[in-house]
């Protein structure tokens, strides 16, 4: 239940990320989802999702559901189901790859288009790599069809870290997809950055910046108008980024937790920055020296954010 309340903050917080009303409609956990057409009401509503996992969801412009996709169980790999607006697997919608671990799900819009849409989605255990699969809403009386589906873009050497994102080009259009890769559990420090433009995707560069962290959970949150990441991982790190939507580049790195020993490791689960940029919000897990969750927060504008930390939930 605690990990149920940390998503929802966390949901919330991040609501405007990727335009309002292609955000209105959320369908996350077990049977769950959250209707925010009406800001100051928002409305539950049942998904037919089961599951532990990843979970993706679109709307429309005016806020109406499209799509939404999970991944099922852990231990294998194609596991991640597309369901239509009607809450029905969408025609060819089964066997997409994802493991049913956490954040290995992204949609986008497809550049120039009106109705093709990317899934994006990581294979960490059982089939690994980074994919794509293309859906076209004009099929199957507009409820959508995959017409593409696991299409790699990275191979059996690429172990996509738990925590994709995507932000919004600068040029109002294309899209950036942010990665890491984990494979054989070597620390570094690299980032991936795929460019999603008309004519495609393509891996436009990478950049090693930020601390050499062990590979595992990588959590990147994007700030509301995509300029800014926060990241952080179950063993301590927490570092924000400047982030160029033009070049794809991050500048401007700063630390407010090192990386610790495993032994010590706090279980930072997840991210976000609040509107303004000012706040960053962190939830953690329980430890084996620790049963409670938290929620903190920390304040960015002090010149040592780690001492600011308070507790707003346990």
């Amino acid at each position: 239940m605690k990990r149920q309340i940390f998503l929802f903050i966390f949901l919330i917080i991040s609501f405007n990320t990727y335009c309002q009303k292609r955000n209105a409609i959320w369908c996350f956990g077990d049977s769950s989802g959250i209707n925010f057409n009406n800001a100051g009401n928002p409305v539950p509503l049942f998904s037919s999702l089961r599951t532990r996992g990843s979970s993706a969801s679109i709307a429309d412009t005016s806020g109406d559901l499209l799509f939404y996709a999970n991944t099922r169980a852990a231990t294998a790999g194609n596991t991640t189901l597309v369901w239509n607006k009607q809450h029905n697997l969408m025609m060819n919608g089964d066997s997409l790859v994802g493991s049913g671990w956490y954040k290995e799900i992204v949609i986008t819009s497809y550049p120039g288009t009106d109705s093709l849409y990317y899934i994006f989605t990581a294979g960490v255990t059982g089939t690994v790599g980074f994919y794509y699969s293309i859906i076209d809403m004009k099929l199957d009386s507009s409820k959508g069809s995959v017409v593409q589906k696991n299409v790699q873009l990275q191979g059996a050497n690429f172990w996509a870290n738990d925590g994709i994102t995507a932000i919004k080009h600068g040029n109002g259009r294309d899209w950036w997809i942010i990665i890491r890769n984990w494979y054989n559990q070597t620390p570094n420090d690299s980032f991936y950055f795929y460019l999603v433009t008309p004519a495609g995707i393509i891996l436009d560069h990478t950049q090693n910046i930020g601390d050499i962290v062990i590979p595992g959970f990588y959590r990147i949150e994007p700030s509301d108008n995509g300029k800014k990441i926060a990241v952080c991982t179950p063993n301590g790190l927490l570092e924000t980024f400047a982030f160029d939507r033009c070049s794809g580049f991050l500048f401007n790195e700063f630390n407010i937790e090192h990386q610790v020993s495993s032994n010590l490791a706090p279980w930072y689960w997840d991210c976000e920055l609040s509107p303004n940029d000012s706040l960053l919000y962190v939830s953690s897990n329980y430890t084996q020296n620790d049963s409670n969750s938290y929620l903190f927060q920390y304040n960015l504008n002090d010149t040592n954010p780690a001492l600011t930390r308070v507790t707003l939930f346990s």
